[in-house]
C-alpha cells in the first residue's frame, strides 16, 4: 500500500502552535480583572449573607430561649480585621476568649477578617435582642469590598433585618437600593 504525499505532514507548525499560544495569552490577560472582580463581589457577598443569618439566628433564638441574645462585633484597623460572636445577655469579645461567646456552651463567633479577607466592616452598633418580641435596637452594619463595593445589613427597631446597597458604582445588583 502506497502513502500519498497529502497525508505525510500531519502535525502543527512551530508558527502555528506560537499563534494559538499567544491568542490564549491575551484572552487570559482579560479574563483575569474579570475574575478578580467576581471574587471580590463574592467575598463581599458573603460577608453581607453571614452578617444577616447571624442577626435573623440571634433574634430566633432570643425568642426561643427567653433571654436577650446579644451580636458583639470586634473590629480593628479601621474595620479591616473584625468578627462577631453572639452570647446569651451579655458582652463578649470574639477575637479573644475571655469572655467568650457561646451559646449553650458551644462558641458562636465567626472570624470575618479570614473567612472574608479584603471586606471592611463598619457596625453602628452591638445588637441586642430582646426575649420576648425579638426587638433590637435599630443600627446597621456596612460591609466594603476591596474594590469598593458596599452593602448594609439594615435592623429595625421592630427586629426585622435587611440588606441594601447604595446606588452608583458603589452598588452591588441583587439587593435593594438605595440604603437608607
Amino acid at each position: 500500500m502506497r502513502i500519498s504525499a497529502k497525508n505525510s505532514n500531519l502535525g502543527f507548525t512551530l508558527i502555528e502552535l506560537m499563534i494559538v499560544i499567544v491568542i490564549a495569552a491575551i484572552l487570559l490577560a482579560l479574563a483575569i480583572p474579570a475574575f478578580r472582580d467576581i471574587i471580590d463581589r463574592n467575598r463581599l457577598k458573603g460577608a453581607t449573607e453571614t452578617i444577616y443569618s447571624g442577626m435573623q439566628f440571634a433574634k430566633s433564638e432570643a425568642i426561643k430561649r427567653n433571654v436577650p441574645v446579644r451580636v458583639n462585633f470586634t473590629t480593628s484597623n479601621g474595620g479591616a480585621t473584625w468578627c462577631y460572636g453572639l452570647i446569651e445577655n451579655a458582652d463578649c469579645d470574639c477575637s479573644d476568649d475571655v469572655p467568650l461567646c457561646q451559646i449553650d456552651g458551644i462558641k458562636k463567633v465567626v472570624p470575618g477578617s479570614s473567612d472574608y479577607p479584603g471586606t471592611v466592616v463598619t457596625p453602628s452598633a452591638n445588637f441586642s435582642f430582646d426575649n420576648v418580641r425579638g426587638t433590637v435596637n435599630s443600627g446597621n452594619v456596612q460591609i466594603v469590598s476591596a474594590q469598593g463595593k458596599q452593602t448594609r445589613v439594615v435592623m429595625s427597631g421592630l427586629g426585622r433585618a435587611r440588606i441594601c446597597s447604595p446606588s452608583g458604582t458603589a452598588n452591588v445588583p441583587g439587593y435593594s437600593s438605595p440604603c437608607p
